[in-house]
């Protein structure tokens, strides 16, 4: 049940774009959110009360326009990124990483270095495709599949725009 002011919801609400639907109404913030549910045979009645002052958003929407079929820049990017990860081409890396990482690698050793290339190379996939995105022109969020010990791998790539390139800066696979 929904509740705004006096207004009480007779049915399930629902977000649609961003906002809560009650009755098939708009219900503008900041509003209560109260549901009783009856658990088990013991017939309690549970009530949750939640305040919202915003609009809520969808995490998995997309944002800004819709990426080119290979991902635009900010695929190439990220392509040429796994690409050096896999030729351990250090000086490619660094124009292909975020500065706080390069600044981290300068203050390293050749060895932990080389460690660390190791490790890139362990859980960067290979023949890696940029299967769809979208971007607001300062991030960039790819859709993406490789291959990872023989087996198929999909990642969700957010991607940033600083000092005029792209870089990876977070990678999620499953």
């Amino acid at each position: 049940v929904l509740a705004t002011g006096a207004a009480v919801a007779d049915e399930p609400a629902a977000s649609v774009d961003g906002y809560f639907v009650a009755n098939g109404q708009k219900v503008e913030p900041p509003f209560v959110y109260v549901y009783a549910e009856k658990h088990g045979f013991y017939d309690n009645t549970f009530q949750y009360d939640f305040t919202f002052g915003n609009p809520l958003s969808d995490p998995f929407a997309p944002i800004g326009d819709g990426l080119p079929a290979g991902g635009g820049e900010p695929g190439a990017a990220f392509v040429g990124f796994c690409d050096a990860v896999h030729a351990g081409d250090k000086a490619r890396l660094k124009t292909l990483m975020p500065a706080e990482q390069v600044e981290m690698l300068a203050g390293e050793d050749e060895d932990q270095i080389k460690e660390d290339l190791e490790f890139m190379k362990m859980v960067t996939p290979t023949d890696i495709e940029v299967l769809g995105g979208s971007s607001d022109g300062e991030t960039a969020i790819l859709n993406v599949k490789g291959t990872t010990d023989g087996q198929q791998v999909t990642g969700e790539i957010t991607m940033a725009f600083t000092d005029g390139r792209w870089v990876t800066t977070d990678a999620a696979w499953e």
